[in-house]
């Protein structure tokens, strides 16, 4: 019997097809995670405002965000706008 993952896997970068990087980055009211392509340098952050959320669950959130918004969800398409504009 297989444990189940703790985490989505994570989408690779739209642009060039590499692994993305996930990098914790302490902010005034929370942090940020940092979605960050390694071959192209495309960045991209996303802020979770409150530190009552767990590391694990704010983690979580994210990677279902970048997901979303990489594999085309019409709701999340201006993230993929702001990545463009980085290029």
């Amino acid at each position: 019997m297989t444990t189940p993952r703790k985490y989505h896997r994570l989408s690779p970068c739209p642009f060039c097809h590499t692994r993305i990087r996930v990098t914790r980055i302490p902010a005034p009211y929370g942090w940020k995670w940092r979605y960050e392509c390694p071959s192209c340098h495309v960045r991209f952050y996303t802020m979770h405002t409150t530190s009552r959320i767990p590391t694990d669950k704010a983690l979580r959130t994210g990677i279902r965000v970048w997901n979303r918004a990489v594999n085309g969800h019409k709701g999340f398409a201006w993230y993929l706008d702001c990545i463009r504009e980085q290029l």
